[in-house]
């Protein structure tokens, strides 16, 4: 283990802060805006996040109460189609299929699904719903190739993004790495749920 990561992790336990930081990701903070905020090293921000977001995204199972079609809309991946989503445990959220005859989320039938709050386009905040799939992760081929060409484009992204954001100025350069990898894990986040 490296001499930083001992102090990272040390520091981390030190701060007694993950609540405040997870409070900041429940208020719909990302990760570049957290480390602008509370001025936590990157490492610590990123390793509450990836705590944060398995607790959201732990897969559940529940028996769907109601699955209503709400609209059709077209996107640049071609039509697709959403619903409302209840479950008999509380849950309720919109999911988003390729197929308007889903089969996924089936009244009366249990269902295994994800479920994790994220932003619409207007910003407001709102529960996504996905069927839970195990991974499966082979070796090669085509599948590998367009993940490595997301990687790609997602780092890129980050750093047009970082370097264009107005809050950073020279100084903030010993820290802008760690900040572009978190943002460059977010974009290939949404690309990869819109793959």
């Amino acid at each position: 283990m490296l001499l930083e990561d001992t102090i990272e992790k040390e520091k981390y336990k030190s701060l007694g802060d993950a609540e405040h930081i997870r409070g900041l990701f429940a208020k719909g903070m990302d990760r570049c805006d957290v480390a602008l905020e509370t001025g936590y090293p990157t490492g610590i921000i990123q390793r509450v996040f990836v705590e944060y977001q398995k607790e959201k995204t732990m897969p559940k199972k529940a028996k769907v109460t109601k699955c209503d079609f709400t609209k059709s809309f077209e996107t640049k991946y071609g039509e697709l189609h959403g619903f409302a989503v209840e479950f008999d445990n509380g849950d309720s959220g919109f999911y988003t299929s390729k197929s308007k005859d889903q089969n996924n989320f089936v009244v009366g039938q249990e269902a295994d699904y994800e479920i994790k709050e994220t932003k619409g386009q207007s910003g407001k905040p709102y529960n996504k719903i996905a069927p839970h799939r195990e991974n499966t992760f082979g070796g090669g081929g085509k599948a590998s190739s367009d993940k490595s060409i997301r990687s790609q484009v997602a780092l890129k992204a980050a750093v047009e993004t970082v370097v264009s954001h107005p809050k950073f100025a020279e100084e903030d350069m010993g820290v802008m790495p760690g900040i572009i990898v978190n943002i460059a894990g977010e974009y290939f986040e949404f690309l990869e749920s819109h793959s």
